[in-house]
C-alpha cells in the first residue's frame, strides 16, 4: 500500500516483509520527517480491511489498524468532499550501546501526524491487501 496525497513531503508505504507471513515494513513521511519500522505485526488486519472497504464506499465511520510497537493507522471521512483523513502513529524501539561499559540503553523514535487524501485516490488505497 502506498498512500501519497497531492502535497509533497507526505506519504505512507506498507510492504510485506519478504519470506515472512506476519511482519510488515512501514515507511512514513510526515511533513518531511521520515521514520521506518521493518518489523511490525498487525492486530486483526482482515477486520481492518473490511472496515476500510466499507469506509471507501460510504465515506463515513472509521477504520483503524493497530500493531506492535504502539503502531496505529486510521482512516475517517474528511468533510463532505469524499476525502479521507489519514492519521498515523509509528514508533521504533532500539538499543544504544555505550562504549565504556558495554551496557545497552533503550531508545525510541516516533512519528505522529496525518493528512487528507482526495476521493479520487481512495480507490488506490482500497486495492491493498494485507
Amino acid at each position: 500500500m502506498i498512500i501519497r496525497p497531492d502535497i509533497p513531503d507526505y506519504s505512507i508505504e506498507i510492504t510485506k516483509t519478504e519470506g515472512d507471513e506476519y511482519h510488515y515494513h512501514l515507511r512514513a513521511l510526515i511533513n518531511g520527517l521520515n521514520l521506518e519500522n521493518d518489523y511490525l505485526v498487525f492486530d486483526r488486519p482482515q477486520q481492518f480491511m473490511k472496515k476500510l472497504r466499507a469506509l471507501e464506499t460510504s465515506r463515513s465511520g472509521r477504520a483503524e489498524l493497530r500493531g506492535t510497537e504502539d503502531f496505529s493507522l486510521s482512516f475517517e471521512g474528511d468533510g463532505g468532499s469524499g476525502a479521507l483523513w489519514i492519521q498515523l502513529s509509528l514508533q521504533k524501539h532500539f538499543s544504544v550501546f555505550k562504549d565504556r561499559d558495554g551496557r545497552a540503553r533503550p531508545g525510541t523514535a516516533s512519528l505522529e501526524g496525518g493528512f487528507s487524501v482526495s476521493g479520487e485516490d481512495i480507490l488506490k488505497i482500497g486495492r491493498f491487501r494485507i
